[in-house]
């Protein structure tokens, strides 16, 4: 009886020891970013094998959520977060769909909650004018599996000696859908307002693909490739709309501590009049203040090869202020 009790207590232990099994899945990042392969979790962990990256150990507080793939749901066909090596239990699926944690759409299954950032900022500007500001701006973005939306605006109120006054205006769009665990496809339309430049108004609209260079649990690098046209309107001159083409390089990285750092550097060749083309390079460093606060030091530096009228090619606009996410 002993031994038999002991050969059990042995089994039960080995059972209870046993791994959980790899799945495939996705597995959805503190910083937004979707890593797609069998999946393993433990108490501490989730492993991902990934087909181009291989193995990537993940620690918990890296990660947002763990999705299971394999798990089937009724409903037509709608996604539910099942972890690895859970059953898929009718009751739990209907439960899930009825009970408002998400709400289903056709094709892309259950959505996840907006993200929104705010931010407000004193600044410092040189070029077409030389100013202090305030900033404001807002970035919203939410992620419907495999699709993902942004809106984002901003806003910059400048005074120069108390009677100048100058407005700056800026708006993003931004439809993007996963191809693979690497490559998605975007489409996305700017907003430019900017009346020191004696610019009124410019839309540029943009499709491509993008790429993830570089990914670590906290770090990735990005790189996108698109073309579209540009419609833009200055003070005093008639509205043109030349073709463009879009070269861009984005680069994020989270610190343990919360510490964030990102660089983005977009290049819009004017196809119709290469004198107008922009390249702008935009730096944000933040540090955690307390909850969603943080204190956030930025540039943005927008260069045109030759704009019309005597203008300065280069602006500088540097920033010092608070973001709030939710």
């Amino acid at each position: 009886m002993r031994r038999l009790v002991a050969a059990a207590a042995a089994v039960l232990a080995l059972v209870c020891a046993r791994p959980a099994l790899a799945a495939p899945g996705e597995v959805v990042l503190a910083n937004g970013d979707v890593l797609r392969g069998d999946v393993t979790t433990t108490a501490d962990t989730v492993v991902v094998d990934h087909a181009s990256l291989g193995r990537l150990t993940l620690a918990r507080s890296s990660v947002v959520e763990v999705r299971n793939e394999a798990a089937a749901v009724p409903a037509g066909d709608r996604y539910a977060p099942y972890l690895p090596g859970e059953a898929p239990d009718t009751a739990r699926a209907v439960a899930h769909l009825v009970g408002g944690s998400c709400d289903p759409l056709p094709l892309c299954g259950c959505p996840e909650p907006w993200k929104l950032k705010l931010g407000l900022a004193l600044s410092l500007t040189q070029g077409n004018s030389d100013t202090f500001a305030l900033v404001g701006d807002v970035l919203a973005s939410r992620v419907f599996a495999p699709w993902t939306i942004k809106l984002g605006a901003a806003f910059v109120y400048q005074e120069s000696e108390g009677d100048t006054t100058a407005e700056r205006y800026a708006g993003l769009l931004r439809l993007e859908r996963n191809l693979d665990a690497r490559t998605y496809a975007f489409a996305q339309v700017l907003y430019d307002r900017d009346e020191p430049a004696g610019l009124e108004y410019r839309f540029t609209g943009t499709v491509g693909v993008g790429r993830v260079l570089h990914q670590t649990t906290e770090s990735s690098l990005k790189g996108e490739v698109g073309a579209g046209a540009v419609h833009e309107k200055r003070l005093g001159e008639d509205a043109t709309t030349d073709p463009s083409a879009y070269l861009g390089l984005h680069y994020k990285r989270e610190w343990a501590d919360k510490r964030t750092f990102a660089a983005d550097l977009d290049f819009t060749p004017n196809l119709g009049d290469f004198d107008l083309s922009v390249t702008r390079l935009a730096l944000a460093l933040g540090w955690p203040v307390s909850g969603g606060w943080k204190f956030a030091i930025g540039a943005r530096f927008d260069y045109v090869i030759s704009p019309p009228d005597d203008r300065d090619e280069l602006d500088v606009l540097l920033t010092a202020g608070v973001t709030y996410e939710m």
